[in-house]
């Protein structure tokens, strides 16, 4: 029997009375476990010890607003981790704000009018993808990508452009890390044409990073590969680019667990944070809705949990933030990576099903 399942009714009531009493405030990051979660906290604990969690080290779990649980294990709270997948949540994030900003008209447009300098490497079928087929993964561009090319190729964008598509754009889901680095080409080219002429970088700083006070400075923002660098897997903040400057849209992002925490915690509050709205309230309902063909967003996961409506931001070797909004909960995983060791995605989802859904009722 998994841990979760044999606690105690008094365990419910001392989580529901510690809600009720804190509910309304927000708990500082650097706040410590409550006694009342003593129990849950094991529970976590005896999660971690568990045979196919050894790459996990960082385990953080909130309730409205209130950092309940926060575990570390070889790595420091301080310390960034490559969170891989995630980053493309992140980047969706910032295109919806790039569309209330009126930097991108609608998710409607296709490649051709989003990308013009590129066109001469779009066939006709390319050139008529839209920006939320990217969004959705229902593009149809190919599902992996060349680590060769990944940090070798001297333009990147337009090399996956003239590759093409493996299915009819708009007829079937297939994740697409070529995809999403062409989201990140599309707010690359949008900022290029912006008066301010800010880098993703910057507008990330001005608007998500900094208003969440995630730490990005400095920046590490090297050229990589698939396989990153020692030099990468050193550095603080980081977000690394391919040869044409573009950061990577589809991983090569480094920050602590708490600041994947803080992007659960800025959904859960449907884009206000510390009352000022980052991000519209209706992109966040649209990002977090999965569509006809598959219960994928704008680059978020949505499954439910246990029952409950949820939606995921989920990388490669145990990268996790899960929000469950009916319950007021975020639960991050951060893992360091491991090809051979690492957990999957639906092993740590059982961490938000089998210990800490049920210790709130």
């Amino acid at each position: 029997m998994r841990p979760g399942r044999a606690w105690s009714l008094l365990l419910l009531a001392m989580v529901l009375a510690f809600s009720a009493c804190t509910a309304g405030q927000r708990a500082s990051p650097t706040s410590s476990v409550s006694p009342d979660h003593a129990e849950l906290t094991q529970a976590v604990d005896d999660f971690l010890a568990n045979p196919g969690h050894e790459t996990v080290q960082a385990v953080l779990v909130s309730v409205d607003g209130n950092t309940v649980v926060e575990r570390y294990r070889g790595a420091r709270a301080d310390q960034p981790l490559h969170v891989w997948s995630v980053t493309k949540s992140f980047l969706g994030t910032l295109v919806g704000i790039a569309v209330a900003d009126g930097l991108i008209d609608d998710l409607d447009q296709t490649l051709a009018q989003l990308l013009p300098r590129h066109r001469s490497a779009m066939d006709a079928q390319v050139a008529a993808v839209t920006l939320r087929q990217l969004l959705t993964m229902t593009a149809g561009f190919p599902e992996g990508l060349s680590a060769q090319r990944f940090g070798s190729d001297p333009d990147f964008v337009t090399s996956l452009l003239r590759t093409g598509l493996t299915r009819d754009p708009g007829t079937a889901f297939a994740y697409s890390n070529a995809g999403s680095h062409l989201v990140a080409a599309v707010l690359h080219e949008a900022l290029r044409h912006d008066v301010a002429h800010r880098s993703m970088l910057d507008y990330a700083r001005e608007k998500l990073f900094d208003p969440l006070g995630i730490d990005s400075r400095p920046a590490y923002q090297g050229v990589e590969t698939w396989a990153p660098s020692s030099t990468f897997d050193r550095s603080g903040f980081a977000w690394a680019t391919d040869r044409q400057g573009i950061p990577h849209g589809c991983c090569l992002l480094r920050m602590t667990p708490r600041d994947l925490q803080k992007l659960g915690q800025l959904y859960l509050a449907n884009g206000v944070w510390e009352g000022r709205r980052l991000v519209p309230r209706e992109w966040v309902q649209q990002a977090t809705t999965g569509t006809e063909l598959s219960d994928y967003g704008y680059l978020w996961w949505v499954n439910p949990v246990e029952g409950h409506a949820s939606y995921a931001a989920s990388g490669a070797f145990g990268q996790l933030a899960v929000v469950v909004p009916d319950r007021r909960l975020v639960v991050t995983v951060a893992s360091r990576t491991d090809p051979e060791l690492s957990s999957g995605p639906e092993d740590l989802m059982s961490l938000v099903s089998d210990v800490v859904l049920p210790s709130l009722g």
